[in-house]
Parts: structure tokens; C-alpha cells; sequence
């Protein structure tokens, strides 16, 4: 008899993951929709920052763990040793808490600095000393709830997920009821994080009772050399992903700032379409690692990254063939010059997205030192483009810049995926989801300009890209009815809508 529980199905997992990334997008909209009409715009600035510094400090802390936690457990998962995965737990547990002690005497003694450096006032000091709880609890959850994953219980992490963010968003609120301070935002989120990290630790307690300990135990130095390229990579990927905010203050006016903003923060809405993917795939494909089943690592890699690409395609295209008309529906005519930046920002995504997939799987396979490689080349390709072209250019030249980012991923997560084996790719069905994605994309936006904007013909536009997508797929025979059938083990079981699938793609 098996000693390890079996994961959970992947068609569950994405499921609950979806509906997890959902919940904590949809919270966090609202919160500051509410705290705009609750504080004035110094205390709003000064929440921003408090935000930034918990989630800068909280991975600096981390070093990566969490990424490290997945991997192990799931692949001792794959190699049926539970007195290894155990000892993983225990080991980081304790780096957890050391980590923990750090964070809060680090921000407890460095708190004057920042106070003077980024509020330019001490007023706000013992808040941002209490930012060191609050920095403890989002590592511990994030942490804790990367073993979760790892013992690939995606159905308990995304539920987990929902409530502390729906108990830290609540609590918040009603604090605020009785005193409109910072300092209530900052004990939203210790009690909201500590929550999480709670119920993820008596989770994984659960899991591991009873597992027989062993006089041999998993190096922590293992884990920690898995995770720390990760945690650099990450660091110097936030780099890349802001280095062309910065250029663009530099060289042109607050307003193009504002538009160029507004556009990336309108594209980065996209992500939670990518998000549960990778969630799921790390321990997957760890526990395939463990076994040893290399082959199957490649194929479902390789399908994953199909799955993702007929997914995201049509949906990225479609958003930036209308993104006129999402400026001119959430904003005004004066935002209408970021459609360009979104449009060159979201099909160049939409063309290498298939890194995300490539870059799990060479995490999968323990090839986590080339992220520092990506990262480093994302972060001086958009340095230098940017530098070259915003001067001329402007926001359009930052969006340029922006999408080398997406190009310098691709081009090392697909030389190094050839090179050691965790993907390939099927380039027929992969050209024909592009073609067709092409061509709606040409027919939606050709439209868009003839006939312009309203609420309703914006809905007319989305309806009408979706069909001749679908027509396309059809009329190529991209996919087969095998392949509808596990399109559809992704959906809820309640959804049966396999013959619909099959009639509307299978020619």
C-alpha cells in the first residue's frame, strides 16, 4: 500500500485555483476602491508604501522557500519516501523561523531609515515597525502554503487562499469603523497572513502525522541552493519589470507616466489567466521527476503548453484587438494613446507565453540557475531599449522595451528545455492556434476602427472575435476529440459541455 496520499485531479485544481486567483484579484480591487474613500491621498501613499515594503521584505525573507518547498515535496512524493519528505518539512520549518526572527528584528532596527528615506517624517515609525508582524505573517503563509502545494492539496491551498483573503480584506474594513488609520490596514494584513499561515501549518501537519521518521535527513543546503536562483532571479525580475517606469519619469512628462501606467496595470489583469497553470504544474511535474518518468515530464509539459497557448491566444489577442475600446469604457479619450503599448505589450506576450510552461519545467528538473541568465537579460534588454527609445518614441518605445522582457524568457527557457529535454513543442497545431488567433485579432481590430466605440458594439466585437476563432480552429482541424476530451477535464464536473466542445472545434 501506497504510504503518500494521492494529489488532487487536475481538473479540480485548476478549477479552484481559478476561482482562488478570482477572489483574491476581486478583494483587493475593492479594498482599494474603499480605502481611496475612506483615507486622504497622503494616508493612501503612505498605505502604498507600507504595501511595497511587506511585499518587497516578505521575499527577501523568503529567499525563494516556497519554490524550494514545492519541488521537494512533490518529488519525494514521486519517489514514495515519506521519511525524506518529512524531514523537508521539519528542515524548513526551522529555516522558517529563523527567517521569521530576522525579519522582524531587521525591520524593528531599520525602520528609522526608511521612515526618513520614503515618508520623510517620523511620524509613521512604530507603524512600519509593526510592518515586521505583518512581513512574518505573509512569509509564513506564502511559505506554508508552497508545502500545501507540494502536496499537490490545490483544492485545501485555494480554498485556504479565499478565506484569509476574504478574513484580512473584512477585518480591515471593519476596523476602519472605528479608526481610520494605517495601523488598521497593517493589522488587516497580520491578522489576514497569520490566518493563512495557521491553516496551512495544521494542514500540512496533518499530511505528515504519522509518516515514519528516518536518521537520514534531506539537506536544507539542498533546498535552499534549489530556491535561492529563484529568489534572485525574482528580485532582479522586478528590476526588469520597472525599469522602464523609471525611464519614462526621466525622460517625459507625469501625465505620459500616468497613461503608460494605467496601460500595464490594464495588461497585468491578463496574469490571473496564467497563474493557476503554473501553480499546479510545479508539483506535478516534481512528482514525475521523482519517479524518473522523464517521457512523461516532456509530454505533459508539452501539452500543457498547447492547453495554455489555445487558451490564452484568442483571450490576449481579443483584448488587445478591443483595447481602444477598454481604455475608452474604464477611462477617457485622454488615455486613448496607451492602446498602442497594450497592443504591442499583449501580442508580443501572446506569443511567447509558452516560457511560463518551459520555465516550470526546467524548475520541475531542478535547472533553476538559468532564471538568474533570464532575469539578468530581461532586465538590460529593457534598460537599453528603453533608454533608446522612449526619447523618440515615447510610451511606445517603453512598450517595446517592456516586451523584450517576454522575448529574452522565451529565448533561454526554450534553448535550455531543447537542451536538457522537459518540452517539445508540436509546431503544426501551434502555428494553426496562432494563424487563427491572427486573423481574428485582424478582423476584430479592422472593425473597431471603422465602426469605433460603444458599451454595446464592445460586446458585439468580443462575441464576434470569439466565433471566427472558433470557426478557424474548426476549419484547420487544430484539435482532435481526444484532445477535447481532456480540454474538458478542466472544467467543473457539473459543466457537461464535451459534445458542444467537440461540435464547435472538432472538424
Amino acid at each position: 500500500m501506497e504510504v503518500l496520499e494521492a494529489g488532487d485531479q487536475i481538473g479540480k485544481s485548476i478549477t479552484y485555483q481559478y476561482l482562488s486567483a478570482i477572489v483574491g484579484v476581486l478583494s483587493g480591487f475593492l479594498f482599494y476602491i474603499y480605502i481611496v474613500r475612506a483615507f486622504t491621498t497622503d494616508v493612501v501613499g503612505v498605505v502604498a508604501l507600507l504595501s511595497a515594503m511587506m511585499i518587497l521584505f516578505s521575499t527577501v525573507f523568503g529567499v525563494g522557500l516556497n519554490f524550494g518547498v514545492q519541488h521537494f515535496i512533490s518529488y519525494y512524493i514521486g519517489k514514495n519516501d515519506p521519511a525524506s519528505l518529512r524531514s523537508v518539512v521539519k528542515g524548513i520549518s526551522l529555516v522558517l523561523m529563523l527567517m521569521s526572527i530576522l525579519a522582524i528584528v531587521f525591520m524593528w532596527f531599520s525602520s528609522p531609515g526608511f521612515a526618513y528615506l520614503f515618508f520623510h517624517t517620523y511620524r509613521y515609525l512604530d507603524i512600519i515597525r509593526i510592518v515586521g508582524f505583518a512581513v512574518v505573517a505573509n512569509l509564513g503563509a506564502n511559505v506554508t502554503g508552497g508545502m500545501v502545494l507540494g502536496l499537490q492539496k490545490f483544492r485545501v491551498n485555494a480554498l485556504i487562499t479565499i478565506a484569509y483573503n476574504v478574513v484580512m480584506y473584512s477585518t480591515i474594513v471593519i476596523l476602519l469603523q472605528f479608526s481610520v488609520s494605517p495601523l488598521v490596514v497593517v493589522v488587516g494584513w497580520t491578522a489576514g497572513y497569520s490566518l493563512g499561515a495557521l491553516l496551512f501549518s495544521i494542514q500540512v501537519t496533518r499530511r505528515i502525522r504519522g509518516m515514519k521518521s528516518s536518521a537520514k535527513t534531506v539537506s536544507v543546503r539542498a533546498i535552499i541552493d534549489y530556491s535561492l536562483p529563484l529568489f534572485i532571479s525574482s528580485l532582479v525580475g522586478y528590476g526588469a519589470t520597472y525599469v522602464d517606469r523609471f525611464v519614462v519619469s526621466f525622460f517625459l512628462n507625469l501625465s505620459e507616466m500616468g497613461i503608460y501606467n494605467f496601460s500595464l496595470l490594464i495588461v497585468s489583469a491578463l496574469a490571473i489567466f496564467i497563474t493557476p497553470f503554473s501553480t499546479i504544474l510545479l508539483p506535478k511535474l516534481s512528482e514525475m521527476y521523482g519517479k524518473g518518468d522523464v517521457e512523461n515530464l516532456r509530454l505533459y509539459s508539452s501539452k500543457a503548453i498547447e492547453l495554455l497557448l489555445a487558451f490564452y491566444v484568442p483571450v490576449s489577442l481579443l483584448f488587445a484587438a478591443v483595447s481602444p475600446s477598454v481604455l475608452l469604457f474604464l477611462a477617457n479619450p485622454s488615455y486613448l494613446p496607451g492602446f498602442i503599448p497594450i497592443t504591442v505589450i499583449t501580442i508580443t506576450n501572446a506569443l511567447f507565453i509558452s516560457s511560463n510552461i518551459l520555465a516550470v519545467s526546467l524548475q520541475a528538473v531542478r535547472k533553476t540557475r538559468i532564471f538568474l541568465l533570464s532575469s539578468s537579460l530581461a532586465l538590460v534588454s529593457n534598460f537599453i531599449i528603453s533608454i533608446l527609445l522612449i526619447p523618440r518614441f515615447g510610451i511606445n518605445g517603453a512598450a517595446v522595451g517592456f516586451s523584450s522582457i517576454y522575448v529574452m524568457g522565451f529565448a533561454v527557457t526554450y534553448y535550455y528545455s531543447r537542451k536538457y529535454g522537459t518540452a517539445y513543442f508540436e509546431r503544426g497545431k501551434i502555428a494553426k492556434i496562432m494563424i487563427s488567433g491572427a486573423i481574428m485579432f485582424s478582423v476584430v481590430f479592422a472593425l473597431q476602427m471603422y465602426y469605433w466605440y460603444s458599451p454595446l458594439k464592445m460586446v458585439a466585437y468580443i462575441l464576434l472575435g470569439f466565433v471566427v476563432y472558433v470557426l478557424l480552429i474548426r476549419l484547420l482541424g487544430t484539435f482532435s476529440g481526444e484532445e477535447v476530451e481532456m480540454f474538458t477535464k478542466l472544467l467543473p464536473r457539473t459543466m457537461n459541455i464535451k459534445a458542444i466542445l467537440r461540435k464547435l472545434v472538432v472538424k
